[in-house]
């Protein structure tokens, strides 16, 4: 009789156990498609879903429309390995943590982070929606700033903008 009182509480334990488990992961999934729901910004377009083979469609708030679409751009989705010198066009989704130079006729688009310095050079163009914790350096070609920059952002020439929905330290523009 022991024996039986003893296998039924095991039982009894693993059963409650797993309803807790499986309840728990009930609830978060419910929670995150609640979460899309609330935001549409977060859920994929349907272009996206559509195109994944294609590449990565960059969901954005609305406020935050590029300018430009991805066509005609390489995307790199894994960290850069050592320092980037850009000369065509290049979205970068991943890390990076080495420092960027866009040269004449380069295109950057930065979707992801980077913990080093941005420097745009005369005849080139950098577009962050991420974040930079660096530098951002304009010698004399174009930058547009929609994301968040934590670094300084130096003007030695050429067009800077921020847009209303970037987010730059205090003191740093």
């Amino acid at each position: 009789m022991d024996v039986v009182t003893s296998l039924t509480s095991t039982l009894i334990f693993v059963v409650s156990i797993a309803l807790v488990i499986f309840s728990f992961k009930w609830d978060v999934r419910r929670f995150s498609r609640h979460r899309r729901a609330q935001k549409p910004e977060l859920a994929p377009p349907e272009s996206a879903v559509s195109r994944r083979d294609a590449g990565v469609v960059p969901v954005l708030p609305a406020s935050v429309t590029p300018t430009h679409s991805l066509e005609g751009f390489l995307c790199q989705y894994t960290p850069a390995e050592n320092d980037l010198h850009i000369y065509s066009r290049l979205a970068i989704f991943g890390p990076s943590i080495h420092p960027i130079t866009v040269h004449n006729g380069g295109q950057l688009m930065l979707f992801g982070t980077c913990a080093a310095s941005i420097t745009v050079r005369s005849g080139g163009m950098a577009m962050v929606y991420g974040l930079v914790t660096g530098e951002l350096v304009n010698e004399g070609g174009d930058m547009h700033v929609y994301g968040t920059v934590i670094g300084k952002i130096h003007k030695n020439g050429g067009s800077t903008s921020i847009h209303p929905v970037a987010r730059v330290s205090p003191g740093c523009s």
